[in-house]
C-alpha cells in the first residue's frame, strides 16, 4: 500500500519536471516525512532534515543513507531578493548572495541527487518511512506536490 502511494507521488513529480517542484510524503499524525525536489538539470533530489528526526531515527538514517552514499551535511537556507536557495556551508556563494555570513543557522540534512531514477527515489522514501521512522507498510500517507 505504502509503495504504491510513494510511486504515484514521485511519478507525478517527475512528470511535471519544472524547476522548483517538490513533493512531501508524510505520515500526518506524527508528522514523519521525507521530501523530494525536481531540478531541471539534475533531476530528483531527496531531502530529509535532521530536525525531523529523534536521536534513534537519526542514527538509523545515517546507516540507511550510507547505502546511497548520502551523508548528513550542514546546509544554509537563505532568502534573497529573488528566491530562497540553499548552499553547502563550506562553499563560497556568488557576489550577489550574503548567505555565507551565516546570519541564519545552518541545518543538518540528508540531501542527495538521484538523477532521473524514480525507482531509487521510491526505494529511499520507503526505507525512510519503514526503517528510519519504523512505520507500518499499511500506514496512510499524506502527499503534497507543489511548485
Amino acid at each position: 500500500m505504502m509503495k504504491e502511494t510513494i510511486k504515484s507521488a514521485l511519478t507525478l513529480l517527475t512528470q511535471n519536471q519544472g524547476d522548483g517542484w517538490f513533493c512531501v510524503i508524510e505520515e500526518p499524525k506524527e508528522e514523519k516525512f521525507v521530501q523530494f525536489a525536481w531540478d531541471e538539470s539534475e533531476g530528483l533530489w531527496v531531502d530529509l532534515p535532521s530536525v525531523a528526526l529523534n536521536e534513534e531515527e537519526k542514527a538509523r538514517a545515517v546507516m540507511m543513507f550510507s547505502d546511497y552514499n548520502i551523508s548528513l551535511e550542514a546546509r544554509c537556507l537563505h532568502s534573497g531578493d529573488d528566491e530562497e536557495h540553499s548552499c553547502d556551508c563550506d562553499d563560497e556563494c556568488d557576489d550577489d548572495c550574503d548567505c555565507c555570513s551565516h546570519d541564519d543557522e545552518p541545518i543538518e540534512t540528508f540531501n542527495g541527487s538521484l538523477g532521473k531514477d524514480v525507482d531509487k527515489a521510491c526505494e529511499i522514501a520507503y526505507r525512510v518511512l519503514t526503517e528510519v521512522y519504523k512505520l507500518s507498510d499499511k500506514t496512510k500517507l499524506s502527499v503534497t506536490i507543489s511548485s
